[in-house]
């Protein structure tokens, strides 16, 4: 073979290993750009943007089918393999991955971004803790920081619910007003209402509010928010109502009559009376030309009413309810209700004219025992709701 030959061979080589590395290159790139645009999608989800939402579900498969066609020796560097854990901890499919790291030993008790989340998305929970622990999400690439804090507490063991807490935190100061931040404050307010710190509730609950009104996953929050808030009141028989109240100027006004009504309804069955009248008066006060079509709110208003000196208004108010409009739970409770109504008021031996007096004060007490039998039908939604944990999706 001539020189000249020769070098004509060798350029040809090169020329194929050049276009064989660019051709290599562009897909990372593409990988890279497309992910970060899927980060982008979900953050502008969170900030209520239906549209953004709306388009995740093709940027996904458009990551997947680049990772399918991505040559299996980059999962070998840095930062292909941080972008390809940005994937999956956001809820992508790990079917493309396994393949590329079936030879990858994943006994090491060391850290390792990728096998962990791959692990986490196949739902190999046990495994991903143990990869994903040992790294310190303050020292990672800033773009999956958020997401590896918030992970980590969704791997905390169950029975240490501030260990989770602390990494909520860091997941919200690392990764402020995006989904990292929404889904933490979503997650936390079921730990601190698990833990009964109904300050931290109420404190998360308005920082909520004020960043994520809009969210897409907004009546996934509002949800879990009123059954949180119902678990919170029930718990402590003695708490002040009024610091729940307080909320309902923060929330959207349409949904002040659902809160309002889950204050109520908690303060009826655990004997607190003054507040649960209060709360539904507000509600019905909130619209007042829906107030004659209400049931709910003026169930609440007239079983608190019956302990006070308000009993005759309240009592025909009870007797005329549309109980048609009740739900089960409800029918009870206006049930127990009337039996109050009626044990409170009963002729006693001296009675003129066929009159009724009212009962002595010791009446009170047991009144009060049967409209608390009705917080059976309130707890029963607990089993319920309980099973729901908010997540990054």
């Amino acid at each position: 073979m001539t020189p000249r030959a020769f070098n004509l061979l060798a350029a040809g080589f090169f020329l194929l290993a050049a276009g064989a590395a660019s051709a290599s290159e562009s897909h990372v790139a593409a990988l890279s750009f497309m992910v970060a645009r899927v980060q982008r999608l979900q953050d502008e989800a969170a900030q209520g943007n239906k549209a953004s939402f709306a388009a995740l579900a093709a940027a996904m498969r458009g990551v997947g089918a680049e990772i399918a066609a991505t040559d299996l020796e980059i999962w070998k560097r840095e930062p292909e393999r941080t972008t390809a854990a940005i994937y999956l901890l956001s809820g992508g499919s790990p079917r493309d991955l396994l393949k590329a790291l079936a030879d990858e030993d994943v006994s090491t008790d060391k850290g390792d971004m990728l096998l962990g989340a791959l692990a986490y998305a196949s739902g190999r929970r046990e495994q991903a803790a143990k990869l994903l622990a040992p790294i310190d999400p303050r020292h990672v690439d800033p773009r999956i920081a958020g997401q590896l804090a918030y992970i980590q507490a969704d791997l905390a063991p169950r029975d240490e619910p501030l260990k989770a807490l602390v990494a909520l935190d860091l997941a919200r100061t690392l990764a402020p007003g995006g989904l990292v931040e929404e889904a933490a404050l979503r997650r936390e307010l079921f730990l601190v209402a698990e833990t009964k710190d109904a300050d931290r509730f109420i404190n998360l609950s308005r920082q909520y509010i004020r960043r994520f009104a809009n969210s897409y996953y907004y009546a996934n929050f509002k949800t879990s928010f009123e059954f949180n808030l119902e678990r919170l009141a029930l718990a402590d028989e003695r708490a002040d109502l009024s610091r729940y109240k307080s909320l309902l100027a923060d929330f959207p006004r349409e949904d002040r009559r659902t809160i309002g009504l889950t204050i109520a309804r908690a303060a009826l069955v655990t004997g607190r009376f003054a507040a649960a009248g209060e709360a539904a008066q507000t509600v019905l006060a909130e619209e007042p030309s829906e107030a004659a079509n209400d049931a709910q709110a003026r169930l609440y208003a007239a079983a608190a009413g019956i302990m006070s000196n308000d009993y005759d208004k309240a009592n025909i108010d009870l007797q005329t309810l549309p109980t048609q409009r009740l739900k089960e739970r409800d029918r009870q409770l206006l049930n127990a209700a009337l039996q109050v109504a009626a044990a409170l008021r009963r002729p006693t031996p001296d009675a003129q004219d066929g009159q009724s007096q009212l009962e002595t004060q010791s009446s009170a007490p047991n009144a009060e025992a049967t409209i608390a039998s009705a917080e059976a039908a309130l707890r029963g939604a607990d089993a319920e709701l309980s099973r729901s944990v908010p997540t990054l999706r």
